[in-house]
């Protein structure tokens, strides 16, 4: 079975993101910014993108996303997908899990899209359902409202991942964990998933060091996007995608295991 990971950076590079897919030929996609609504944005690209996941993605694979989502015509996105699953077998469950204090959305109206943990259980048809966790950390450059925090993490982002590490434990069965978390590789938030599960940052495992590309922001190529799994995923291979790949600021993250 194979996983990609990817940040779809709202399809501003939608022609090469189409490829890409279609050559890769996932079976599950774990996914960071799918989709502006066109009620969000007014460029172009963004409206084809919206049109795209819709009529493409979703005709072909299952989504489970944190907001709602309607395939019936471009103009029907009615609302931003910032992370979801998408699964060429059945979705069997879907969660959110809230992983943020609530009291920061009195504050800043940008943290919804970082608020979640998005669970689904996906069906791998003769074998153990499988859990797939996505989440987006927040950038680095934040919103007026959001500290500076770089991308080592600080005090609000430490008490995120021990929630999210804490739900975790509550989660039997093979479980992968990926995103666009806006982290270093050497963030110290990752020691709660170290402390409190038995998942392995595939990143760290491979020294992976770099994942981003010309579109970065700040242009540093370090990479921030991460894929935790547990010990009953069996690793074939694990890699990011070369540089001459271009479907977004962030290289995708493919892995290829088994159950």
């Amino acid at each position: 079975m194979k996983l990609i990971q990817m940040n779809f950076w709202n399809g501003r590079l939608f022609f090469p993101l189409k490829r890409f897919l279609e050559a890769e030929k996932p079976d599950f996609i774990s996914g960071q910014e799918i989709a502006d609504a066109p009620s969000e944005v007014s460029a172009t690209d963004h409206w084809v993108a919206s049109m795209f996941v819709t009529q493409k993605l979703v005709k072909d694979y299952a989504l489970a996303s944190e907001r709602p989502f309607y395939e019936d015509r471009m103009e029907s996105v009615k609302e931003t997908v910032n992370v979801g699953v998408l699964s060429q077998t059945p979705i069997v469950e879907r969660k959110i899990i809230d992983i943020i204090d609530p009291e920061e959305f009195k504050i800043n109206r940008y943290l919804p899209q970082y608020a979640q943990l998005l669970h689904a259980t996906v069906s791998t048809l003769d074998g153990p359902d499988l859990h797939i966790m996505t989440y987006q950390g927040r950038s680095p450059e934040g919103a007026a409202n959001i500290p500076h925090f770089g991308r080592m993490g600080y005090d609000k982002v430490d008490a995120e991942f021990e929630r999210i590490a804490d739900y975790m434990t509550m989660v039997d069965g093979p479980k992968i964990f990926a995103g666009d978390m806006n982290l270093w590789q050497t963030a110290p938030v990752f020691q709660s998933l170290k402390k409190k599960t038995d998942m392995v940052n595939l990143v760290e495992e491979y020294g992976i060091k770099e994942g981003r590309n010309e579109f970065a922001w700040g242009g540093n190529n370090e990479i921030v996007s991460h894929m935790f799994v547990t010990p009953d995923i069996k690793v074939d291979s694990f890699c990011v995608a070369p540089q001459d790949v271009r479907v977004s600021d962030h290289q995708p993250l493919i892995l290829e295991f088994r159950l």
